[in-house]
């Protein structure tokens, strides 16, 4: 009986010792991994970069009870000083390292995407932003196309009565007109878009963006050929024809 007593008591001890060794051990280690930190900062200060790398590797990997974020902050430098020098094999190996540890890490996820994306020959790169972009100008396209028979059509329908009304002999009508052919040539065609689709709204009015594009295209456009048409129904004196006075 005695003999067990004194095994259980060693054993106890054993594992006290154990314990204690092992809680004095995590705050070496987390000063040391601080230290190194800030030893590779200011080496990376100097612009020694090779020495810098070798010193955040020099990190520990994290214990059973972790770290506070040096191991990861530490690859993660050093995986861009070599990245900034286009030494894509040894970051990419940097950084499969820290997922071997996190593998669920975010950033070094999209790190590792853009490393891999940068070793890509040039013209598989053009190859790969080509099936990803020409979808979307392919329907930026088609919405160009769409504005332009839009404007196309309307825009002559438009200058017709705007021109119709500027001429003719009801002042309010005319006077109108006039405040529209000024308005629509006298501002730039990109300040009016912004107006109708941001500027409305603050006064109770709220467009979609193909309305709000589709009405001031075809605005602009509509006052300009009213100019146009306008001069050219007003005949002078003499057989020959001649514009009206801007402001007449």
């Amino acid at each position: 009986m005695k003999t067990r007593i004194d095994a259980i008591v060693r054993s106890a001890a054993v594992a006290v010792l154990l314990l204690l060794t092992i809680l004095t051990a995590l705050p070496a280690q987390a000063a040391d991994a601080d230290a190194l930190m800030k030893r590779a900062n200011n080496i990376m200060a100097t612009g020694d970069l090779d020495a810098a790398v070798k010193v955040y590797l020099e990190v520990p990997k994290p214990g059973p009870e972790g770290d506070q974020g040096q191991f990861v902050a530490s690859r993660m430098q050093a995986a861009r000083l070599e990245f900034a020098v286009k030494d894509y094999d040894a970051a990419l190996t940097i950084i499969e390292e820290l997922l071997s540890v996190y593998p669920d890490n975010i950033e070094a996820k999209q790190f590792r995407d853009s490393v891999k994306e940068s070793m890509m020959p040039q013209w598989k790169r053009l190859m790969n932003d080509t099936v990803k972009f020409v979808p979307h100008l392919l329907k930026g396209s088609l919405m160009t196309l769409l504005l332009v028979v839009f404007t196309m059509v309307i825009s002559p329908i438009g200058g017709l009565f705007i021109a119709l009304g500027r001429i003719g002999t009801f002042k309010p009508v005319s006077k109108l007109c006039w405040f529209i052919i000024w308005l629509f040539r006298g501002t730039p065609l990109l300040l009016q878009l912004f107006f109708i689709y941001y500027g409305l709204p603050a006064l109770g009015i709220t467009l979609k963006p193909i309305p709000a594009a589709l009405i001031g295209l075809g605005l602009n456009y509509s006052a300009y050929l009213a100019r146009s048409s306008e001069a050219a129904s007003c005949p002078s004196t003499g057989g020959r024809w001649k514009p009206p006075r801007p402001w007449a």
